[in-house]
């Protein structure tokens, strides 16, 4: 199975996985680069693509276009994201510089079934503060 792992931080990816982050400080990578602009890779050519967090991304409508290119049809996303909804103070999750987009669980299932994802999980962890997805490419 052929995977992308978007932000994967120090940990070294397996054979099949690619991993992608923007810190070219990071070890084990294979791209440095944004995770929503792989113009390089095959479409259609992925069977999972992961991320820990979609927060640092300007258009989350680009990204999951970008994503839905590469996965194969039947591929899995699993991601994770700050749940607007859980912040009461004004900027929320904004107040961390390196997150650029605010998410809640209605905005998250309405891109990805726009685009073509069967929305299988939406989980909220971390006190209401995280969303957790998981969708399927049609």
């Amino acid at each position: 199975n052929n995977c992308i792992v978007h932000n994967c931080g120090d940990f070294l990816i397996s054979e099949n996985a690619i991993g992608v982050d923007f810190d070219y400080h990071k070890i084990g990578l294979d791209k440095f680069m944004s995770g929503d602009d792989i113009n390089d890779e095959t479409p259609e050519s992925m069977d999972y693509i992961v991320s820990n967090y979609i927060d640092t991304f300007d258009s989350p409508f680009k990204l999951f276009t970008s994503w839905h290119r590469l996965l194969k049809p039947g591929g899995t996303l699993a991601f994770s994201c700050r749940n607007a909804e859980a912040f009461d103070e004004a900027l929320g999750p904004l107040q961390n510089r390196n997150r650029r987009s605010l998410y809640s669980p209605n905005i998250v299932r309405f891109y990805l079934i726009r685009l073509g994802f069967r929305v299988e999980i939406i989980g909220l962890a971390d006190n209401n503060r995280t969303i957790r997805v998981k969708a399927t490419r049609l």
